[in-house]
């Protein structure tokens, strides 16, 4: 682990940076070891001068969101966990639009706006994580996907501090992904759009989806589905001359990895404590006291089996850290 020594002074500054902090408790899936320092972000001030000693101690950092996405290693994170809460919100009634903290749960703002009868995340009704995870990974389900309702996304540059603007269409929104995966800037604020709807009917809407998730998807520890569903396009030409039988498994322009995995009865498979999931073969669930490790080794089996059988490479979703 790498060693740093800072002064009881600076632990106990207003950044309240706590040390040794267990990271399994903040996921979903339960797994991880301890970040070597962690602090609550609550304002951009306190985001600042987490950055500011991050460049001082020269110390490695990431973001906690909702812990949903992600799988920590069973090894101790060397750096600082910043963990966003920054949780603010700004109705603009007349324009139905609000400006979110993306420390935010999704399932609070899905549950606040459906209720004001403003429509456009219903969708989401379930959707763990954060409103920042949701914009970075571009979260999506029932065929909506966050992008959809976005105007604009208030983001810091970690390097700098400096604080920086993004049209929705200048923040490179794709499947499951956005500009703020791969450059290195932190979501703050995002500003949405919503049309006028029934509140009663979109909160039925709500309901449903989150009554659907919970029938449908295991309830155990899990960070959701594991890879990516498949673009038709980027399936071989002959794909479904070879394997007829998941012709019927197309939705719209994809196929999803789950058919695949499904057809190769991996449901129930397991290495130690990580388990395919026995309701959706595209879900790994932490049976008890699963390790990383374990998930990384069944997540691995996963996508060699399907390369194996259908010469096809799944992308994992997930973050792992």
């Amino acid at each position: 682990m790498m060693q740093c020594r800072i002064s009881n002074d600076e632990l106990l500054n207003k950044m309240k940076i706590e040390e040794f902090v267990e990271l399994a408790p903040l996921t979903t899936m339960r797994v991880g070891g301890k970040a070597r320092f962690f602090t609550i972000i609550k304002t951009q001030n306190e985001l600042r001068e987490a950055l500011a000693f991050v460049r001082d101690k020269k110390l490695p950092w990431m973001l906690l969101g909702g812990g949903s996405n992600l799988v920590f290693s069973d090894d101790d994170y060397p750096g600082i966990v910043l963990a966003l809460k920054y949780h603010q919100l700004d109705w603009d009634v007349a324009k139905q639009e609000v400006t979110v903290g993306t420390g935010l749960l999704m399932r609070n703002l899905v549950e606040q706006t459906t209720q004001r009868g403003w429509a456009g995340l219903e969708w989401a009704g379930g959707l763990p994580g954060s409103v920042g995870g949701a914009i970075r990974g571009n979260a999506g389900a029932f065929g909506g996907e966050t992008k959809d309702s976005v105007i604009s996304v208030t983001a810091i540059e970690a390097k700098t501090g400096r604080e920086k603007n993004w049209q929705s269409n200048e923040c490179r929104f794709g499947y499951r992904t956005s500009l703020f995966k791969t450059e290195p800037w932190i979501i703050w604020e995002a500003r949405f759009k919503f049309i006028p709807g029934n509140p009663t009917e979109l909160d039925r809407i709500r309901e449903e989806k989150i009554t659907y998730r919970k029938t449908h998807h295991p309830q155990a520890p899990s960070v959701g589905s594991i890879f990516q569903n498949l673009f038709l396009t980027d399936l071989p030409a002959n794909f479904f001359d070879r394997f007829p039988e998941l012709k019927d498994k197309i939705r719209g322009t994809k196929i999803g990895a789950g058919s695949l995995l499904e057809q190769l009865q991996m449901k129930g498979r397991r290495v130690g404590d990580a388990m395919v999931s026995m309701e959706h073969a595209n879900i790994v669930v932490n049976t008890g006291r699963a390790t990383a490790a374990d998930i990384r080794a069944l997540v691995s089996l996963m996508k060699q089996e399907v390369v194996a059988h259908f010469g096809i490479e799944l992308h994992e979703e997930p973050q792992f850290v």
